[in-house]
């Protein structure tokens, strides 16, 4: 009996705790009792806190920060958040989540850490922050990593989801630009345009978009602008459009009148990001009032000063009815580069919207239309189009109409000329100088001509010389000025010969410098400035270089000099300081005495046993060139100057000492790997031959690729610029890996363009290469193992 009663108030026991659990599962007890627990263990560990702020110190956008707020609305937790913000998405029966900067905490797990992240607002400045919590146990083991994955993880989703965004400006101090999606359909293919026209801009965009190591190279800005000229309605704005769609950059549309000064519109420019189209309409109406507090300087500032240079891949964009009356200062090239002019609809163009907007590409009353474009009639392609849609339903009726609203503008031409004619006759006839003679004769057709003069005079003064030459001395432009102001003063148009003026400024005499072997020799491709490949000589570090140099005077000429001199130069230029060149091998041969060259003469020259330590090479950056320099010097003007460009390799035996690499990679308790390469110094057509071993795999691999890279530096202390690239991708393994596996590794390195290791050549640069081990799990986390080898260039076999 006893022992009944037992069971009877246990089984009692347990139902009523049943019947309590469930009642507290339907309420909110348990999720305060979680958060209580979590607190009071979280007063018993020790968190470091980073702060990644939504600008830096100069007002730019932290890239780092969109990137993380990009990862956190993708994560799952989100949805668990006390408070989380629901929107649409492009599609209405979208939706998707946001987190709640202002009120909620969102936790993370990466690598069995526990994150938080929670969204801070600045009360001094008003400026948004993340604020990241982590464990200081786990801060060693996961930071690097996190921030890693992080930015994958973004990368890819933006990728994915990219949408463009038109930013505009606000007068708010805290937030300048306010962002709204980019919805403009038109395209390149709606855009009516001549279509040769249309393709050479295509093309151009999208030449620029994959030239950033070329304007490095060149030392200049990654950026290009273009001016959009012509009467409204004529399709400007779309065309903007279209670009934005080409090149999917965001639109930053400028308003010039919410800019309160030119700082305020340097601090615009500096908050835009990269892969943006920072456009500024009707140009020449800010020109003219000059309404607004930016000056003409501060304009020419944000078009190409130095602040245009703090931030790359951007395309500005300026529009403008007419340039006619627009100072050429702000036009010049560097400020805008293409000029694209948008006219009034003529008959081609009419019938491309005819195809467009009514389907139609032939029609009866076509001849019609022609014949009324070509008696001078024109309307805006805004014009014709809107006639189009709103008679879209029947072609011939939208024809009809187009055909009187262009009879419509022939007419209203015809009264106006009728008027500007009788109020000519009723003028008091034409005007006479003082002299009787009838006026306006050289002011109204000569004015072009002098124009035109202008133009003839600035290009025999720098356009005719060659590229090496120095402007033209002061003592010929006054000669030139003189002449110029004579010629102008007289009010007589003088036809010049234009071949013997252009002529009159050329080189006198050409040079030519051959090597003693040319025949002989071999012939290597060099990469020069505009991207071609030319044919050079190969020499190696130390060689005789001889060879003979011809110059020959242009006919009827005579070359006065103060002598002739050869120079062999061993030269490093760096990219972001152009023009200065660094001498590490200079040696001179004078050739001739001063006198003059009447005919063709040959001066033979060699430089014996020449040390040439370095190779030749063309990097991102830097380049390190070996150059022959002939100089004419003369006392009355410029020296002629001819160069020679050629190649140097050093080649180096198989090393004595060639240790193989092993190391290992770990993550504690996850992940356990070491790899094996046979050697770690490399000739340039060498096999990598290594493995890999699995010790231990607790996460899901997913790929494993073995990457070459390139990293090139330049410079010193502050100033270093280091840029790398990824030469090569080999796949190792596609699939989860197990326990105890190998895999070998093979990597053939002929076909990759490499050169060999350059270590710290002239205090100027160095070149180091690097195998890169990279590990992708099925969550798309990467874990990196790099180690650097050496590269060397081994003689050649024939």
């Amino acid at each position: 009996m006893g022992g009944f009663m037992v069971f009877f108030y246990f089984l009692l026991f347990a139902i009523s705790l049943v019947l309590v659990l469930r009642f507290v599962s339907k309420t909110s007890l348990v999720h305060k009792f979680t958060k209580l627990w979590q607190s009071l263990a979280d007063r018993f560990r020790v968190y470091q806190f980073y702060k990644i702020p939504q600008f830096n110190e100069h007002f730019q956008e932290n890239r780092l920060y969109r990137k993380i707020s990009v990862y956190l609305d993708s994560l799952p937790s989100i949805e668990d958040s006390d408070f989380t913000n629901l929107f649409t998405g492009a599609k209405s029966n979208d939706i998707f989540f946001q987190h709640d900067a202002a009120n909620s905490a969102v936790h993370d797990t990466f690598l069995s850490a526990k994150l938080s992240w929670t969204n801070q607002k600045s009360q001094s400045d008003g400026i948004r922050s993340f604020v990241l919590k982590i464990n200081r146990s786990d801060k060693r083991r996961v930071f690097r990593q996190y921030f890693q994955h992080i930015l994958t993880v973004a990368d890819e989703i933006e990728q994915r989801n990219r949408e463009i965004n038109l930013y505009m400006n606000l007068s708010s101090e805290n937030e300048r630009w306010r962002s709204v999606p980019f919805t403009h359909p038109a395209t390149f293919d709606t855009v009516v345009m001549d279509a040769e026209l249309k393709n050479k801009i295509r093309s151009d965009l999208e030449n620029f978009s994959k030239s950033k190591q070329y304007y490095h190279r060149l030392g200049r800005v990654w950026k290009r602008s273009f001016l959009l000229y012509g009467p409204s309605g004529t399709g400007k704005t779309s065309f903007v459009a279209a670009m934005a769609r080409f090149l999917s950059y965001d639109v930053y549309d400028v308003d010039i009148s919410k800019v309160t000064d030119d700082s305020d519109l340097k601090m615009l420019l500096l908050q835009t990001t990269p892969k943006s189209l920072i456009v500024v309409e009707d140009l020449d109406r800010f020109l003219t009032e000059k309404s607004t507090a930016v000056s003409l300087s501060g304009l020419l500032n944000f078009m190409d000063g130095i602040v245009s240079s703090c931030g790359e891949e951007r395309v500005l964009v300026f529009t403008m009815n007419c340039k006619d009356q627009v100072d050429q200062l702000v036009l010049r090239p560097g400020r805008v580069d293409v000029h694209i002019h948008f006219p009034l609809c003529d008959f081609s163009a009419f019938k491309s919207l005819a195809s467009t907007y009514l389907g139609l590409k032939e029609h009866k009353l076509f001849p019609q239309v022609e014949e009324i474009f070509h008696g001078g009639a024109s309307l805006s392609p805004a014009e014709i189009g809107e006639i189009m849609i709103s008679n879209r339903s029947s072609p011939s009726r939208a024809l009809k109409s187009v055909i009187s609203a262009l009879q419509t503008h022939v007419d209203s031409k015809k009264d106006a000329n009728k008027a500007a004619q009788a109020l000519t006759n009723s003028s008091s006839g034409r005007s006479v100088d003082e002299s009787g003679e009838p006026g306006g004769v050289f002011c109204r057709e000569s004015v072009h001509t002098v124009r035109e003069f202008k133009k003839l005079y600035g290009l025999f003064r720098m356009g005719s010389r060659r590229k090496e030459e120095p402007p033209l001395d002061s003592s010929s432009a006054e000669i030139l000025d003189g002449l110029l102001s004579e010629l102008l003063g007289t009010g007589v148009f003088i036809l010049i010969n234009m071949n013997y003026l252009i002529g009159a400024f050329k080189p006198s005499c050409n040079i030519s410098i051959t090597f003693s072997d040319a025949k002989t020799r071999k012939q290597v491709p060099l990469k020069k400035e505009s991207g071609q490949a030319v044919l050079v000589p190969l020499f190696q570090s130390q060689e005789n270089i001889s060879g003979k140099i011809n110059i020959e005077p242009i006919q009827g000429k005579k070359v006065e000099h103060n002598g002739v001199k050869v120079e062999l130069l061993g030269q490093i230029e760096m990219y972001f300081d152009r023009g200065n060149f660094y001498d590490f091998t200079s040696l001179v041969r004078e050739l001739d005495v001063p006198g003059e060259i009447y005919e063709r003469k040959t001066y033979p020259f060699e430089f014996s046993t020449v040390e040439m330590p370095y190779e030749t090479y063309n990097g991102v950056n830097v380049r390190l060139r070996y150059v022959l320099k002939v100089t004419i010097s003369r006392g009355y003007g410029s020296s002629i100057v001819e160069y020679q460009d050629f190649v140097v390799r050093n080649y180096s035996p198989p090393p004595s000492i060639n240790n193989s690499i092993k190391m290992e990679v770990g993550i504690e308790d996850c992940l356990h790997i070491e790899f094996e390469y046979n050697k770690s110094k490399y000739h340039l057509k060498d096999v990598i031959i290594g493995k890999i071993y699995f010790l231990l795999v607790r996460i899901k691999i997913k790929n494993m690729d073995l990457e070459i890279r390139r990293r090139e530096s330049t410079g010193s202390g502050p100033n270093t610029h280091v840029e790398t690239e990824t030469l090569a991708k080999f796949e190792l393994m596609d699939g989860a890996p197990v326990r105890g596996e190998s895999i070998p590794i093979r990597l053939f390195l002929s076909p990759y363009e490499l050169t060999p290791t350059h270590r710290n050549i002239n205090n100027k640069f160095s070149v180091k290469y690097y195998l890169n081990l990279v590990l992708v799990d099925e969550e798309d986390r990467r874990y990196f193992k790099q180690q650097e080898i050496t590269i060397y260039r081994l003689q050649e076999t024939s």
